[in-house]
């Protein structure tokens, strides 16, 4: 016997005495477990309910199971705050849709030079903040450097709250 005939050999054996040492000890888990086929279930029964009579209609039944609080539409009020130079007004208007402000613009109210030119630079982010978020979650800050506005602002969104819940 040559060399590479023993080397074969020897190699053969290794694996023989490895695939045997695999089956003692997980053999059990090699082997197919019994499967069974399911009948199907001739006793269900499916049941239809005939539509009821009342008059609501499907649409408004989808209307409200929403979660929507407040009526689509424009709303438009008017708040207050106090700067330094005294009472100033901002006028507001909102587009709702579906509970989401969809547009929003300002008319400048204020009667102190400073607070025009803050009420301007409040006009110019506004929209940025507020457009696409719940009328809820509507409740701003400094914009733009704009500090005071935001007080007039937040009190618009509190009137409008009132006036467009369902």
């Amino acid at each position: 016997m040559n060399k590479s005939t023993a080397l074969a050999i020897s190699s053969i054996s290794g694996i023989v005495i490895f695939v045997a040492i695999i089956l003692i000890f997980f053999g059990d888990q090699l082997q197919p477990e019994e499967t069974s086929v399911n009948e199907p279930d001739t006793n269900s029964e499916v049941r239809v309910e005939p539509l009821s009579d009342n008059s609501e209609t499907n649409q408004e039944k989808i209307d409200n199971e929403t979660d929507q609080i407040y009526e689509n539409g424009v709303y438009t009020s008017t708040g207050t705050y106090t700067s330094p130079a005294g009472s100033e007004s901002i006028e507001v208007e909102l587009s709702l849709n579906e509970d989401i402000i969809s547009q929003v613009s300002i008319t400048n109210l204020a009667t102190n030079r400073v607070s025009i030119g803050y009420q301007e630079k409040f006009q110019e982010g506004i929209s940025g903040r507020v457009v696409g978020k719940k009328l809820d979650e509507a409740t701003v800050g400094k914009i733009n450097g704009s500090s005071l506005t935001g007080d007039g602002f937040n009190e618009v969104v509190q009137s409008i709250q009132k006036e467009a819940k369902k």
